[in-house]
């Protein structure tokens, strides 16, 4: 008798460390599947946003991660989240498993930057690249109606900062991060960095030295220029390898790495034009006057500039 009771008490105790088991993968399964829905609703948007299709923000809320397991007569585990766990136990081994994801979601109507940022995303070449042929390297990668909508890999961070910010995930709303206005005299190629198993001299990645026209405190960041042919493009730039300054030194002289071919554009498309620098450590105090005030503004300056060309300028 004294046997079969400890042999019911050690099967108990197995059943409690796979269960404990169990549920720290449940866990990670939950934290996969959310994270799975943010990142599929804004690729989902960017290929709508591209492809010139309304889209649909949706934010997501009170999830709950449910699910039994049954065991033989009527004994079983059963869990509704992580924090809350109620066990009742039988020796009969036959069962089942049942569980699911539940949540709650509305549409996002109250952030019109949120929109706009994703169809500025979704037009600019170099953030969301669009192909007939699949990408060897990618961040992000859909295939919709015949084509690949991607995001390179060096665009991740700009991704992330879009989903994070467009479903709130960063907290309250801080000031627009402003950045620095300058012009680039000058693009030298350091050197090439072929792609593993590419023998494809346009698909490799340059390193070029850009010289500014003026100083900006030396750190790593973003630079936006608009090209010649009205296209945007978006690249990371670093402190330069060689002698490399202390962050926050006054410089004019940064390197910066693209790939070519997905990028669209090469050193020679740089040169003299002017070029937004977004510095992660060191920006510029932002201006007092809002990003929708400012895109009013921008508006206002073109429609002036029109009319002044047509001769019928009334300002």
């Amino acid at each position: 008798m004294n046997s079969f009771r400890v042999t019911i008490v050690g099967f108990m105790l197995l059943l409690v460390g796979c269960q404990a088991t169990s549920l720290i993968r449940k866990e990670a399964n939950l934290r996969d599947q959310v994270n799975d829905l943010y990142i599929d609703q804004a690729m989902d948007n960017l290929v709508r946003a591209r492809t010139h299709r309304p889209f649909v923000l949706m934010d997501y809320r009170d999830f709950q991660f449910q699910g039994t397991d049954a065991y033989g007569g009527g004994g079983g585990f059963g869990y509704q989240s992580a924090s809350i766990i109620q066990r009742v136990f039988n020796i009969d081994v036959a069962g089942e498993r049942k569980e699911y994801l539940a949540f709650k979601s509305n549409p996002i109507t109250d952030r019109n930057d949120v929109y706009k940022n994703y169809i500025a995303f979704a037009s600019t070449q170099g953030l969301l690249n669009v192909s007939d042929e699949k990408p060897d390297h990618s961040y992000l990668c859909r295939y919709y109606c015949g084509q690949y909508y991607w995001i390179p890999e060096e665009s991740a961070p700009v991704f992330m900062s879009l989903v994070m910010d467009g479903n709130m995930l960063l907290g309250e709303e801080t000031a627009p991060v402003a950045a620095y206005e300058r012009i680039i005299l000058g693009v030298e190629t350091l050197g090439v960095l072929p792609l593993e198993g590419d023998s494809d001299q346009e698909d490799h990645q340059v390193v070029a030295m850009i010289t500014l026209d003026a100083e900006v405190p030396a750190s790593d960041g973003t630079m936006v220029v608009k090209l010649r042919d009205g296209r945007t493009v978006r690249f990371r730039y670093t402190k330069m390898a060689i002698n490399s300054p202390k962050d926050g030194e006054l410089v004019k002289q940064f390197q910066a790495t693209w790939n070519r071919k997905q990028s669209g554009f090469d050193i020679h498309d740089l040169k003299g034009l002017p070029v937004r620098i977004y510095s992660d450590l060191f920006p510029p105090e932002a201006s007092s006057v809002d990003s929708f005030q400012q895109e009013v503004i921008d508006g206002l300056q073109d429609i002036r500039a029109l009319q002044f060309m047509d001769g019928r300028s009334s300002f």
